[in-house]
């Protein structure tokens, strides 16, 4: 009889250690030293999320159940506060990036129900705006069932694309067979999903008025609305304002028009970082103490405006857990996807653990 593969053998070691580790890490109380700051979006149930941003609210609410009963909850501000004389064991802090309407429709009643503080960073360009967030627009046009003209039309920035043959239709069954798909996976299931992908890369490299005058002819060209989905909808004013007046919340900056960050000049990083916060202090009538870079994109400069700005700390995407170490304007952030609850905390202890 033979022998089982090596790879196998060795996989199956692997996830037995796993077991052990987080074994060892529940019996101690955690990881001594360290917190963990988690990266949300949306709480919602979505037709298409091509990025994986929303978490459904029942998956949502199991997950803070999670939190309230096997972690130590912590606001952003105590978390770094915390730094200088250790991190308790277990500490998990959750943040909310864009600022979408059902942080306050569909969350915050989740927030409040548990008592776990949030951080939300705010893109305060788009808050009170009939449109929505420029990727959210694009997946509208493109990942949607309907026929679009040919891309020969299509001038400026979008002009010359080259996807396969047979992207001018995407069926309802398409539509409903993809939907779990994700845009930075290695393929793409049908060549609707590929010109996706290639108008994404193009506009997110732009500057964001000439990104809305790219999508201004998006837009003429597929014949589509200009008013947000329900679906889609950025928070306004006054939603603005109920957040920052929640106990639980803090309502931090993440900048004016939610740009590439290391493909700007300074002048143009200072005027997105002052930006926001300027405006954010205005509508709240509350200082804004933290700063989340969009995309994670950021540098030394970037970091350089962000402290000069006033601002305490700073939230990457890097991965990551916080210590005594870690640097307050480059603090990592783990991103949770639409898991039930059980599976979040295995995720959670797997990073205290150092597991990918």
């Amino acid at each position: 009889m033979r022998g089982r593969p090596r790879r196998t053998v060795r996989g199956a070691a692997r996830r037995v250690d796993q077991a052990l580790r987080r074994t060892r890490l529940r019996m101690s109380g955690g990881a001594p030293g360290g917190g963990l700051i988690l990266l949300y979006h949306r709480v919602a149930e979505l037709a298409s999320d091509p990025w994986g941003l929303a978490v459904s609210p029942a998956h949502f609410g199991e997950q803070l159940a999670v939190l309230r009963n096997r972690y130590r909850p912590l606001s952003l501000g105590a978390l770094v506060a915390a730094r200088a004389g250790g991190v308790a064991s277990r500490s998990v802090v959750v943040t909310f990036d864009d600022g979408y309407a059902d942080n306050v429709s569909r969350a915050l009643p989740l927030w409040e129900r548990h008592r776990v503080p949030v951080t939300c960073f705010v893109t305060t360009g788009a808050i009170g705006g009939d449109g929505e967030f420029w990727w959210d627009e694009l997946d509208g046009i493109v990942l949607q069932p309907g026929t679009l003209p040919p891309l020969a039309q299509l001038g400026g920035p979008l002009r010359d694309l080259r996807p396969a043959e047979g992207c001018t239709t995407l069926s309802e069954a398409d539509c409903q067979r993809h939907r779990q798909w994700r845009a930075d996976s290695p393929t793409s299931p049908t060549p609707r999903h590929r010109l996706y992908r290639q108008m994404h890369q193009r506009l997110k490299e732009l500057p964001a008025q000439e990104r809305e005058a790219a999508l201004g002819e998006l837009r003429a060209w597929a014949g589509a609305q200009t008013s947000a989905r329900a679906s889609h909808r950025v928070l306004s004013v006054d939603e603005v304002r109920e957040l920052a007046g929640r106990e639980l919340v803090e309502v931090g900056a993440h900048s004016v028009s939610h740009p590439v960050l290391t493909a700007m000049a300074r002048p143009a990083q200072e005027d997105e970082v002052l930006g926001s916060k300027s405006w954010l202090e205005d509508v709240t009538g509350q200082p804004v103490a933290s700063f989340a870079y969009p995309y994670g994109s950021y540098s030394s400069g970037s970091i350089d405006i962000v402290r000069a700005a006033g601002f305490g700390c700073a939230c990457t995407t890097r991965r990551g857990v916080v210590t005594e170490s870690s640097e307050p304007f480059d603090l990592p952030r783990m991103v949770v996807g639409d898991w039930p609850g059980e599976t979040f905390a295995r995720r959670l202890d797997d990073w205290f653990i150092g597991l990918r």
